[in-house]
């Protein structure tokens, strides 16, 4: 907290940005690097709200807002555009594996057609946000891991190094990243 003349003040609250035209709005008044389209923040203020969070800002500065009770209020802690995508694309990643197990293993006819359905829309919402992702810092860096592993794995084959070797060290480094994060 505060103090200003010998009195406490509560620290400033972000500004909750939990519609559509909020959001556009910030994206138009501060210079993100992203430029959503109706359909995209309406994407991405359901995916952050369907997992508890809300997002705000301060002077131009993005936070995420924890929405689970907390009882001194929403917990806000600074989160980049690039985070909230991030974020986003990692929720819905982790769905389309739920919801595709689900419609593996469905009892009968009538849950297989309504996991089908809701496994088809979020791999709708996966092309969206994979669209987002790419315009996000984290892009750019798998992008050059991608280039390094195909230069070194051309490298090692022209060194006359054995294919099924070098085929099974680059799968083994491309699939350890799935047990923190999604390989993209």
């Amino acid at each position: 907290m505060d103090k200003e003349d010998g009195l406490v003040t509560k620290p400033k609250e972000p500004d909750v940005l939990s519609t559509v035209e909020a959001l556009l709005r910030y994206q138009e008044n501060y210079d993100t690097g992203f430029h959503f389209t109706d359909k995209e923040a309406d994407l991405i203020l359901g995916y952050m709200e369907g997992h508890g969070y809300t997002i705000g800002q301060i002077d131009g500065a993005l936070y995420r807002g924890d929405l689970e009770d907390k009882p001194d209020g929403t917990v806000w802690e600074e989160f980049s555009m690039d985070e909230v995508i991030d974020s986003c694309c990692e929720w819905n990643y982790e769905m389309i594996l739920d919801m595709d197990a689900e419609r593996q293993n469905a009892a009968n006819f009538i849950e297989f057609c309504n996991a089908q359905n809701k496994y088809q829309n979020l791999k709708q919402d996966e092309v969206v946000l994979d669209q987002l992702f790419d315009q996000t810092k984290y892009a750019v860096v798998v992008e050059k891991t991608a280039e390094r592993l195909v230069n070194e794995f051309i490298e090692n084959l022209e060194k006359g190094r054995d294919l099924n070797s070098e085929v099974k060290n680059l799968t083994s480094f491309i699939i350890q990243p799935q047990v923190k994060e999604r390989a993209r």
